[in-house]
């Protein structure tokens, strides 16, 4: 049993046993680091969601969703289509250490949910987008994310992409548009494209790169 140094953690436990009114011997420690318990109960592994939770991060799952995403863009490693991690995989604490150093992410979360939820995609990949184009330029990336919510002011490439979207959230979900296709047709607007394009990442075009 053990206490942190606020007098939390354990409480379930201990209350477990008043209710079978049963007693054990066991061990007792105080003064534990909060910081630690992200590396005990390893019965079933913590998440990097559980982990953020436990850190009082808002949008706990999200949140350590776009700090893979975006750690990944950065290596030059995007997750796969189906949201699995790349070739390295990060660990919980190296995501919260990511999270905690990028503080414009929990913006992002915000801003992604709304497009997240307007076109039936994912908040997590939505997020990390908004926070990729926002290191580019935070005016413009606010702007298209509200513009595409509202449906208003649309011209020229955001208009392709809002339409692309729109289309996209109307059709089954076996036959929509791949997430990081999605990724990909957000930095090909973003860049004025008059055609929304790309390869399969395993082919000759690399995941384009947002302009200034």
């Amino acid at each position: 049993v053990m206490a942190d140094v606020t007098g939390g953690n354990d409480q379930h436990r201990l209350r477990a046993c008043v209710a079978a009114d049963a007693d054990f011997i066991t061990d007792i420690r105080f003064g534990v680091p909060p910081d630690s318990y992200a590396f005990m109960d390893i019965g079933k592994r913590r998440s990097a969601g559980d982990v953020f939770g436990m850190a009082g991060i808002t949008n706990a799952k999200i949140a350590a969703a776009v700090c893979n995403v975006v750690r990944h863009y950065d290596a030059g490693r995007l997750p796969s289509n189906n949201g699995a991690s790349g070739d390295t995989v990060a660990t919980p604490q190296e995501l919260r250490e990511f999270y905690e150093q990028n503080a414009g992410i929990a913006r992002s979360i915000i801003a992604g949910r709304k497009v997240g939820e307007c076109f039936r995609l994912s908040p997590s990949m939505m997020a990390a987008m908004h926070y990729i184009l926002w290191r580019v330029n935070p005016t413009r990336a606010d702007d298209w994310f509200e513009r595409l919510v509202s449906g208003e002011g649309l011209h020229g490439s955001l208009k392709l992409l809002y339409d692309t979207l729109n289309d996209n959230a109307k059709i089954g979900k076996r036959e929509r548009i791949q997430p990081l296709f999605v990724m990909a047709f957000f930095v090909k607007a973003w860049n004025g494209a008059k055609l929304l394009k790309w390869r399969a990442p395993n082919a000759d075009e690399p995941f384009p790169v947002p302009r200034a």
